[in-house]
């Protein structure tokens, strides 16, 4: 979970400084972390959450979950 958080803020904020500041892991054990490689239901997250993404960029960023919900369905 904590891992998960710098690879998201990794863009906004250097690694060193939130590893610092969480004071809770290791650098090293971050890009051990990263450097593996991610399992199957990760990787099925990872593409909802892209359909999901262009989905709401189609409708203009009006978020309704059930029309969302129902186009994912629909492609898979």
């Amino acid at each position: 979970m904590k891992y998960d958080f710098i690879g998201r803020e990794r863009s906004c904020h250097p690694v060193e400084k939130m590893c610092l500041v969480l004071r809770c892991i290791k650098r090293s054990g971050y890009y051990a972390w990263n450097k593996q490689s991610h399992g199957i239901r990760w990787k099925a997250n990872e593409l909802m959450l892209m359909e999901i993404r262009k989905s709401y960029k189609i409708g203009r960023g009006a978020y309704w979950s059930p029309r969302i919900f129902a186009e994912y369905w629909v492609e898979t």
